[in-house]
């Protein structure tokens, strides 16, 4: 059993780990089969592969998007601190990758046909967004589609606000919420803007006609649109 490369540690520390891997096998342990063990155990990178499908296909889209953030985020810093434990010493071969049942095949093939019928909503929702606004030229088309796709962000995350578990999360899509509402509120104010060319109307509110008086009339400029 290797202990280490010439050079990393002292003569007399290698003959102390000696002594102590002698009185291990002495004891009836056998450290080199311990150590095969170690480096050929599941890590927590493939244990968590493996798991965010499984969330994916059974889960709703946010919280899978949570999970991927927590295991992202969190799940090196844990590992360093509380180590995954060691497999228990079976005789039996190594177990078949595990095969999904037909519930769950079904589970999985009704989530993907959502998640496309949910993706078709959404685009035909914009498209009628833009057509409802009668853009008359390519720009007037591109804030439309803008505005379209900016409401739905602001819809989606006025539902993840909801939804939020913790007062971080809550935050962080109000946040997101109000930043989306005002760009919004911008957009549709930009369009109306551009309607108007900049121009400026003056409008007759009133005309007043006395005995012996001139006509008199009262006016205000006002912006198109």
């Amino acid at each position: 059993m290797t202990i280490a490369k010439v050079g990393k540690v002292t003569p007399d520390q290698a003959r102390d780990v000696a002594k102590d891997l002698l009185a291990s096998v002495v004891k009836g342990q056998d450290p080199s089969r311990d150590r095969a063990e170690e480096r050929g155990a599941v890590t927590f990178a493939k244990l968590a592969d493996a798991f965010l499908p499984h969330v994916e296909a059974l889960k709703k889209a946010n919280t899978h998007a949570q999970y991927a953030h927590m295991l992202n985020a969190y799940g090196e810093a844990l590992m360093t601190v509380v180590p995954m434990p060691k497999r228990a010493k079976t005789a039996n071969p190594a177990a078949k990758p595990y095969e999904p049942t037909a519930r769950e095949l079904a589970s999985q093939a009704a989530y993907a046909k959502r998640r496309e019928n949910r993706r078709e909503g959404e685009m035909n929702y914009a498209l009628s967004m833009v057509c409802g606004l009668r853009p008359k030229d390519q720009i007037e088309a591109t804030l439309g589609v803008q505005i379209a796709a900016v409401h739905m962000a602001t819809m989606n995350a006025a539902m993840c606000m909801g939804q939020a578990k913790t007062w971080e999360l809550k935050e962080s899509q109000e946040r997101a919420l109000n930043r989306l509402a005002r760009t919004y509120v911008a957009q549709v104010e930009a369009l109306k803007r551009y309607r108007s060319k900049g121009e400026q109307r003056v409008i007759v509110e009133r005309v007043n006609v006395e005995k012996g008086a001139k006509p008199s009339s009262a006016t205000s400029p006002m912006g198109a649109g």
